[in-house]
């Protein structure tokens, strides 16, 4: 789909993707084979690809050249399923012609039948209104987010009260992994912690939906300016609202421990921990602490409870460390968490030691004619 068009709009609002990390870079009226030499932007991580009605003999070799052409550029390349033209349209049937082509070239592709409303169809009978764009990504979301979950090292997604589906990453889980590093503990506490910093994202981002923590990594790294954490002169990271950085406890001084925590590879982080951080992040462990201000010290949380209304104690069943809940996380509805593979599973497990050290998204592609 070409930029503009309301479809590749609607289905980064479905994903729930923000613009810079989503781009059309379709061509009005072009064929398939216009992309077996394609020529895309660096930085891409997976492309997602709209065959429309352009073509009236699409056949399964061009949709082999055309994907393995794309796959130059990324490794992750899925097709989604033609819209099914009304019998009136002058392109009735070859929706049929694309899925066979789709079918026999056996290529990444959503195979699902799709059903839209008389209305929802532009008077052409060839293009969709808004109306039946929304529609179509609404129907092809739920497939689509799972295999780019896949692809790009997703491994959950936190649905927040007021219905944001945001992303859980290998990346994330690292960093999250990386914060318990200096908390003290068994692997309840590891996880309690870790739920309230989950807590705390959904809390900011259904807050403010222009919070600037996009990511769960954001949240847990704390804003900083430059391009590193910790790095640069009076750069030093700023702890804001609910933040609780990741090594915050030795944002001043210790430089070297610093940088030491923030490089530890996934599998150099001590396994309770990183078990504990997996639970959380695939929805195996239920968030056991709220949006709460967290204290590892029951001396602190004696002394302070009282001068701070609001504030009440939070039991967590098995920790040592203290959890404290304020007026303002209570106030929220529960956020739940879904993982997108069993967390038990080889492949979970995989994802995290491949994709573990992983930079932050870059764009996503969609291709095709209008």
């Amino acid at each position: 789909m070409e930029p503009g068009s309301p479809l590749p709009a609607a289905l980064a609002a479905e994903l729930g993707l923000r613009d810079e990390e989503w781009v059309a870079l379709g061509i009005r009226g072009s064929r398939l084979a216009r992309w077996t030499r394609p020529s895309l932007p660096s930085g891409l991580r997976a492309i997602v690809v709209l065959l429309t009605a352009n073509d009236p003999n699409p056949t399964a070799r061009t949709v082999l050249e055309v994907d393995a052409a794309l796959r130059a550029f990324v490794p992750a390349v899925v097709w989604l399923p033609p819209p099914p033209y009304p019998a009136g349209s002058p392109v009735h049937g070859r929706d049929r012609l694309m899925r066979a082509a789709l079918t026999r070239a056996g290529v990444a592709w959503i195979d699902r039948s799709l059903r839209f409303e008389p209305a929802e169809w532009a008077p052409d009978q060839v293009h969709l209104t808004l109306a039946g764009y929304r529609a179509y990504a609404r129907q092809v979301a739920p497939e689509l987010w799972a295999r780019l979950d896949r692809a790009l090292g997703r491994v959950g997604r936190l649905l927040t009260p007021r219905g944001l589906r945001l992303p859980l990453s290998s990346l994330d889980a690292v960093w999250l992994a990386r914060a318990v590093v200096g908390e003290g503990g068994t692997e309840v506490d590891a996880a309690a912690i870790a739920s309230t910093m989950v807590r705390r994202w959904a809390l900011l981002r259904d807050t403010n939906p222009r919070s600037p923590f996009r990511t769960l990594t954001d949240l847990v790294v704390g804003r900083f300016a430059g391009p590193d954490p910790y790095e640069g002169a009076g750069r030093e990271v700023s702890v804001r609202g609910y933040s609780q950085p990741v090594a915050v406890q030795w944002r001043t001084g210790e430089v070297a421990r610093r940088r030491r925590v923030r490089e530890l590879a996934w599998d150099a982080i001590e396994l309770s921990k990183r078990r504990a951080v997996l639970g959380v992040l695939t929805g195996a462990r239920a968030l056991t602490a709220p949006a709460a201000v967290h204290f590892a010290a029951p001396a602190v949380v004696t002394e302070r409870l009282p001068h701070h209304e609001g504030w009440r104690r939070v039991p967590v069943h098995g920790a040592s460390n203290v959890f404290v809940s304020t007026a303002a996380s209570r106030r929220v509805s529960e956020p739940l968490v879904v993982g997108i593979a069993p967390p038990s599973s080889r492949v979970a497990w995989a994802v995290f030691l491949v994709a573990g050290a992983a930079v932050a998204l870059g764009a996503t592609a969609t291709l095709a004619g209008r």
